[in-house]
């Protein structure tokens, strides 16, 4: 065959597809995502339906009825055919993503991975909706997801807890206020990762290294004016030995207005759960308090307190989860599909994260559109949406 009668067509969805694991069809076949398939049975248009359904943000009737109007038709099924077709991919919407993982640029190095932990319910729709608990973690400084779990919310098993996450030796995790728990730091040392966690006054009885109580309000009077910080030696207990674990506490004091804003909070959750508060925890509350097992020449005072401030970017992070790709509400009350539709929806989120890395500001070098619209929109959402409609236009319109 000569090189002039070489013909072959690249449509925005052979963009998209170039961005998957290798072997995902491979996989499919093993997995027998397609088993039972009577009409339908081109894994592409299948796995093209339901990213359009997941990415897009459509309905599954919505999704079926722009995929039967294209020319040729991409999907004839119904949509109950569809979401049936959604539940079998469950295993390869878990696996992509377990592939996405291990392609991630997350060097270690010799001193470990800082690591970012936190969790948040998602609800599906309506007043008796199913509640599930999505538990992430993602590095500093590529931002790039590592790891999720998801669970029930309640049951043994399924709190926030840094045990929900693997440790390896010379990880250093950070979470917030919900992980200060002995269990999750004893679990840290046993895997030699370092933590650094916001105090819970509560939770956490905190020792001397002597084994001794550490009387940490006496040490926090010492703080008078907004800014002032400190950091003492502190021990705590382990959940499983009831040996000493050494660690630190860093305080720092708030400023003013926002002690102020901190007690009316304070008395507001009060007022709501008709309990009154004692007069310690608004002085603690008057502190930003850290516990740490990060090295102290490594990390000294201010360094704990400067980077515990990254901690926010997790909250970012779920926003846009929740928000650009409506990751917070189910759409379903079947136990099956609503795991497929989150894994789904989850292997959409690590696909950004893919494009927008390896993209290096452009989706396609040939299929390249004007990011002046929508400028505030981040552009490697905008660039998969765009890919994602015109694949669905080009399939309308008869480009194959």
């Amino acid at each position: 065959m000569d090189a002039e009668s070489q013909k072959s067509t690249m449509t925005p969805w052979d963009d998209i597809v170039s961005f998957f694991p290798k072997g995902w069809r491979e996989l499919a076949d093993e997995l027998h995502v397609m088993k039972g398939a009577r009409r339908d049975k081109s894994l592409d248009a299948t796995m093209h339906a339901l990213m359009m359904h997941l990415a897009c943000g459509y309905s599954l009737k919505e999704t079926v009825a722009r995929a039967r109007s294209a020319s040729p038709a991409l999907y004839t099924s119904s949509h109950v055919a569809l979401r049936d077709r959604l539940i079998k991919f469950l295993p390869l919407f878990k696996e992509l993503c377990t592939r996405m993982f291990d392609a991630c640029p997350c060097p270690a190095g010799e001193g470990g991975v800082l690591r970012l932990l936190d969790a948040t319910d998602i609800r599906e729709n309506g007043p008796t909706g199913s509640v599930w608990r999505f538990h992430y973690s993602f590095t500093l400084p590529s931002l790039s997801c590592d790891f999720t779990r998801l669970t029930a919310t309640s049951g043994a098993g399924t709190g926030e807890n840094i045990t929900q996450f693997p440790l390896s030796p010379g990880d250093h995790v950070m979470a917030d206020r919900g992980y200060c728990r002995a269990t999750g730091i004893t679990y840290a040392d046993r895997n030699k990762a370092r933590v650094c966690v916001r105090l819970n006054y509560v939770s956490l009885t905190l020792l001397s290294r002597t084994g001794k109580p550490l009387g940490l309000l006496s040490k926090l009077r010492g703080l008078k004016r907004g800014g002032d910080a400190a950091e003492w030696e502190c021990a705590i207990r382990s959940s499983e030995d009831g040996s000493l674990i050494h660690g630190r506490i860093c305080a720092i004091r708030k400023s003013a207005g926002q002690i102020a804003e901190s007690n009316r909070w304070l008395r507001e959750k009060a007022s709501r759960s008709g309990k009154k508060t004692r007069s310690d925890t608004f002085f603690v509350n008057e502190f930003v308090i850290l516990f740490t097992t990060f090295e102290q020449d490594r990390y000294p005072l201010r360094t704990m307190l400067e980077i515990y401030r990254w901690r926010w970017q997790v909250e970012l992070h779920f926003r846009r989860l929740k928000g650009l790709i409506q990751f917070g509400h189910l759409p379903t009350r079947e136990d099956d599909s609503t795991k497929s539709w989150l894994y789904g929806k989850l292997f959409v989120a690590l696909l950004l994260e893919h494009i927008s890395r390896a993209g290096a500001g452009s989706f396609s070098p040939w299929r390249k559109g004007s990011d002046e619209e929508n400028v505030h929109e981040p552009l490697e959402t905008l660039r998969f949406s765009r890919a994602l409609s015109c694949a669905a236009a080009d399939a309308a319109s008869g480009i194959v």
